[in-house]
């Protein structure tokens, strides 16, 4: 009699783990309908629009055998699932997160730039385990990294460049770490000026070459530097959000080294990566900064530039405010 009702009791588990399952297949297929369908819904109704501004240009290619693809690159594809047939199944394929080599990005379909470009600002390289938010809480406030490799020592510099949604014009950051805070935008009315004892603010702005454009006068952040007597020195914080004059400036900040010379970046990231030369571009640039030892390690999304494409299945903005640690030693 034990035994037989032993037996009874294991076809019974047996049973109930086999419903499970079922009902588990039964669930996710269900879901994964659901999602399929809303996808189509939204397109349909004019949510996703139908045509972008790359939709002409998408040549979808296979990855030659001859393709580099960096040892950060393999452990990302090895994590793709095969018989992922979700509506983000095109981005986890060809988004990158970790950027690779600049020749495989050269060879990039406009399809795969647009999707790593945002992939890839999308996602942290590394763990900050303090962050400290320095000025508004919301729109126009930043975070630093306080942890104790990172953060900004006695006597540190700060160079904000974009004083619109600047938080170096909240003395509390410069008195917090014992700064000199140096702010810069040449839009303003009011002249260069001592703002504070530790904040000061100077009518110029940034470019990759120094040259006046209209009645503002731009500066190379090598230039800025000799004009401060800072010439070879550390700036623990360069902030910049300077409206799309980040590109012609960041490649200058590379070639001339003094990007290896700053401890923490935070930059707002202006552009929805428009066209296939221009995503390469931008990609290149990504990576000469991640070259230099920049790792992400906060990211946010400004609301007020969002936009849908049919490359991108979820909503997307134009504008990235990230925030950067340099791993390399500074000195």
């Amino acid at each position: 009699m034990q035994g037989r009702t032993t037996i009874l009791l294991f076809v019974g588990v047996v049973s109930c783990s086999v419903g499970v399952l079922f009902l588990q297949n039964q669930v996710r297929e269900s879901v994964d309908s659901i999602v399929t369908k809303m996808a189509a819904s939204m397109q349909k109704a004019g949510a996703i629009p139908q045509t972008s501004n790359l939709h002409n240009q998408i040549q979808p290619r296979k990855m030659e055998s001859h393709d580099i693809v960096s040892s950060e690159s393999h452990t990302r594809v090895a994590n793709i699932d095969d018989n992922d047939n979700s509506p983000l199944k095109n981005i986890r394929k060809e988004g990158h997160v970790v950027l690779p080599s600049k020749s495989e990005i050269e060879r990039m379909s406009a399809e795969a730039a647009f999707r790593t470009y945002h992939s890839y600002l999308d996602n942290t390289d590394i763990v900050c385990h303090r962050k400290l938010r320095m000025g508004e809480c919301g729109d126009g406030g930043w975070e630093i990294c306080d942890d104790k490799e990172y953060r900004p020592v006695k006597p540190c510099i700060v160079y904000s460049f974009g004083i619109n949604s600047d938080f170096s014009f909240d003395d509390d950051t410069a008195k917090s770490y014992e700064c000199d805070v140096f702010s810069f935008d040449p839009s303003m009315k009011q002249a260069s000026h001592q703002r504070s004892q530790h904040v000061r603010f100077l009518k110029l702005g940034i470019s990759g070459t120094d040259k006046r454009k209209g009645a503002w006068q731009l500066h190379t952040l090598r230039s800025f530097k000799k004009m401060l007597n800072h010439t070879g020195k550390v700036i623990d914080v360069l902030k910049i959000d300077v409206e799309f004059s980040e590109w012609p400036s960041l490649p200058d900040m590379t070639t001339s080294g003094e990007l290896f010379k700053v401890k923490q970046l935070l930059i707002e990231y202006h552009g929805g990566c428009g066209n296939k030369d221009n995503c390469i571009k931008i990609l290149k640039i990504l990576k000469d900064i991640h070259d230099v030892g920049f790792r992400k390690f906060y990211v946010h999304k400004n609301s007020a530039c969002t936009f849908r494409s049919i490359l991108f299945p979820v909503l997307r903005t134009t504008c990235y405010e990230v925030h950067y640690v340099n791993i390399h030693p500074v000195f």
